[in-house]
């Protein structure tokens, strides 16, 4: 085999594999280039999550009439943001876990 994996992705393909199969080639996406891929999201990311975190407290401060609810509606567009921004961590924990 050309590429060299860790001995836990490599029995995870094994087991993958059914009686009679053989692997002709492997290969693994660049860890690195997948997360810079996915730098583009936290451009988008920052001010969404700027804005959603302005927009709730705005929302929720002084008024009893929303309550919880406007916490958890804010609270939902802060947590699409924070997926946005983490977007790069994912794709380097995803790739390094794929072959």
């Amino acid at each position: 085999m050309p590429n060299a994996l860790s001995p836990g992705l490599e029995s995870r393909l094994r087991r993958e594999l059914t009686p009679g199969e053989r692997i002709i080639w492997q290969g693994q996406p660049a860890p690195v280039s997948r997360a810079f891929a996915a730098a583009g999201h936290v451009l988008f990311g920052i001010p969404f999550v700027a804005f959603a975190v302005y927009w709730t407290r705005l929302a929720t401060q002084g008024q009893e009439s929303t309550g919880w609810l406007g916490y958890l509606w804010g609270g939902a567009f802060v947590l699409i943001g924070a997926t946005s921004l983490l977007s790069p961590v994912a794709a380097l924990w995803l790739a390094r876990r794929t072959v």
